[in-house]
């Protein structure tokens, strides 16, 4: 099976079911007078008869078909390698902020997961998260998990909504099991770099509004902003140097 409505770029009804023999469908085949009730000579030709229910829009098989063609191999490639670069740099500003972690750092798809902890109570990010994967068996970091997930979610909903548009995520990732199979929820913010109209500018922004919540210094902010310009010119650079406008 395909869903083209991510990847694809098209509207979400448009899935398709690959079949090895096409004669197989002949299974699948109804008989258009058991569902049309126009005159004979219309039957077979009209918008009842496009699907295998008779009744349904094929509009997401023709959306998808367009899309193939009107965006063709290289326009998909392009907009692959946007993706996964302003996924990639997202990854990169955040790893910038001492009060966020990131999951699955290495996971080199589209989406970023990650967490963020209040500088007045966590002094180290990365240690307090490694404490709640331990939530399933400590009451200590079970505490400490539900306490910095408030304190998380009550930024989200407060953060107003400029350069992307996230969404809370009740699983990010999970702890670690337990000596009975069990484990405990870890939930996080989630962002998915499908837009072919986001920007390096968008992200900055977003990122901007984060680290002014967390009431860190500006000064470091700066340097931040400075190494992403630079990295921002490097990879302009290479997209030229590939002949790629």
């Amino acid at each position: 099976t395909v869903d083209f409505h991510k990847w694809g770029f098209v509207p979400y009804t448009s899935s398709l079911v690959m079949i090895k023999n096409k004669d197989d469908l002949k299974f699948l085949e109804s008989d258009p007078t058991l569902y049309s009730y126009f005159d004979k000579e219309t039957e077979g030709h009209t918008h009842l008869h496009s699907t295998v229910e008779c009744t349904r829009s094929a509009s997401g098989v023709f959306a998808a078909a367009f899309a193939m063609h009107y965006i063709g191999k290289e326009g998909y490639q392009l907009l692959v390698a946007h993706t996964l670069q302003n996924a990639e740099y997202m990854k990169f500003r955040l790893s910038c902020e001492s009060n966020v972690i990131i999951s699955s750092k290495d996971n080199h798809g589209p989406g970023v997961n990650f967490r963020i902890y209040d500088p007045a109570t966590v002094r180290d990010a990365e240690e307090e998260h490694d404490l709640e994967l331990t939530a399933s068996t400590s009451a200590e970091a079970r505490e400490h998990l539900f306490r910095n997930s408030e304190y998380h979610y009550k930024c989200f909903k407060a953060r107003p909504r400029r350069g992307l548009f996230t969404s809370w995520i009740q699983a990010m990732a999970h702890s670690k099991y337990n000596e009975h199979g069990q484990w405990v929820k870890i939930p996080g913010e989630k962002s998915v770099f499908f837009n072919p109209k986001t920007t390096y500018e968008n992200i900055d922004e977003f990122v901007k509004e984060l680290h002014n919540m967390s009431g860190e210094n500006e000064n470091d902010m700066a340097d931040v902003v400075a190494a992403a310009e630079e990295m921002t010119a490097v990879a302009t650079a290479a997209i030229k140097a590939a002949g790629i406008d």
